[in-house]
């Protein structure tokens, strides 16, 4: 079973140029297929309202935000020395692209890798436990 969904592309521009007036810092994450509208779509999107970063899931998706997206692109998946490929190259090179780390021997790691300076966030513990530094760390 398949179905069409329309959007009223006013009232959609409208509420989210006023959820951006409300939240000065913005950052709208592009995920997988852009929730169904399309990555290159979301891009756009958070070009016309003006953020200066996004956040993606994975290191490609990092990739292709940057080919149309001036700013900068933050990775949620927390960087690990194993990942491998063009796509973790590409972003390593890439001064726009912000890496997150959640595991204190990934920083020292993820330097070497990159051969450069490289920007990183750091990722606290949640409450699932499934990553991220934690508070005495």
């Amino acid at each position: 079973m398949s179905f069409d969904l329309v959007v009223d592309a006013a009232a959609w521009h409208a509420h989210l140029d006023a959820f951006a007036a409300e939240v000065p810092g913005l950052v709208p994450v592009i995920k997988g297929n852009g929730y169904g509208f399309g990555r290159d779509l979301l891009v756009a999107e958070s070009t016309r309202l003006g953020v200066d970063q996004v956040a993606v899931g994975v290191y490609p998706e990092a990739v292709e935000a940057r080919a149309s997206f001036a700013g900068d692109v933050l990775v949620m998946t927390p960087w690990r020395p194993y990942f491998t490929g063009t796509a973790v190259e590409q972003a390593l090179r890439d001064p726009q692209v912000i890496h997150t780390v959640s595991r204190l021997e990934d920083i020292g790691a993820i330097a070497t890798a990159a051969a450069g300076p490289v920007r990183v966030v750091i990722e606290g513990e949640t409450s699932l436990a499934r990553h991220g530094f934690d508070r005495h760390e």
